[in-house]
């Protein structure tokens, strides 16, 4: 993950040109690893997290937390020396997911929370206030239209929730499932599209394929090749890709379900640092 950004920023196809061509294509390839594990460890979380609203709950606070870092770090214009694009400050809010931000939170509260008090209510939002903001400061973009991998995380799990309440059959009154669908398809349109892996919303694809073979590593396996193969062959016809993508399935059937070292927060920290850490590098070399 953290050799595939410094790729994307200092790259010589999308960032800065600092890295030679050979080596950005080495760091691209290693980076494939990353998304597939991600997708694997998030819904191996959510089968055995003893509080799910919880596990849900810091998704979502990461993704707030890491939105401006991501942005430094990633967006294009934050790659580039010129400051004249557009304008040196700019400030817009998408009025539509503003207000379906509000709505999905309320959802959220009267459905789900059962009109008690959560912290996931406030934090679902702040994560749509978040996503629905454009921000540069001083020809810096802060916060821009594209979003990072927890919102993609985040709007999975909020997608295996609405598979196990449909499941559960936890609702009494029909009308309560029509909501919680259109506010899935809402999120699925508006947010995940925008979010790391949203092409096609097949971040979200994964995620929900890996959740429902669960119980099936080689089949776990299988839905990552054809994942790929939607993605790295159909879409963006990279044949180097699909071939990291393959060897990174191969790492789920070493899984022997048995949980290793502590280290769940490493990952929550380690990625809006280093995001930022680039993402300062960036504007210094803006500066220069």
């Amino acid at each position: 993950m953290i050799l595939d950004h410094i790729k994307y920023a200092y790259g010589d196809m999308t960032g800065w040109g600092s890295l030679s061509h050979q080596l950005t294509v080495i760091l691209g390839y290693i980076g494939r690893f990353a998304f597939p594990i991600f997708a694997f460890l998030l819904i191996t979380g959510w089968k055995y997290t003893k509080n799910k609203n919880k596990y849900f709950s810091r998704m979502l606070l990461f993704a707030i937390l890491s939105q401006v870092p991501y942005t430094l770090a990633t967006y294009p214009t934050n790659l580039q020396s010129i400051n004249n694009l557009f304008s040196l400050n700019h400030t817009n809010i998408n009025i539509i997911t503003l207000v379906f931000s509000f709505i999905t939170s309320i959802t959220y509260w009267y459905l789900i929370a059962h009109k008690c008090f959560s912290i996931t209510t406030p934090l679902i939002l702040l994560a749509g206030i978040v996503s629905s903001l454009f921000v540069k400061v001083n020809g810096i973009t802060l916060i821009g239209n594209d979003l990072n991998i927890f919102y993609t995380l985040s709007i999975g799990l909020a997608t295996l929730h609405s598979i196990d309440v449909l499941k559960n059959k936890s609702f009494n009154k029909q009308y309560h499932y029509i909501l919680l669908f259109l506010i899935l398809i809402g999120n699925l349109l508006l947010i995940a599209l925008r979010a790391d892996y949203g092409n096609f919303l097949l971040g979200i694809f994964l995620i929900v394929a890996l959740y429902l073979s669960k119980e099936y590593k080689l089949i776990q396996s299988l839905c990552i090749i054809i994942w790929g193969v939607l993605l790295y062959i159909l879409v963006y016809y990279n044949i180097g890709n699909f071939i990291a993508i393959t060897l990174a399935s191969l790492l789920i059937l070493f899984y022997n379900q048995k949980k290793g070292f502590n280290l769940k927060y490493t990952f929550y920290i380690i990625y809006p640092l280093h995001l930022l850490i680039i993402g300062l590098i960036n504007i210094s070399l803006k500066s220069v």
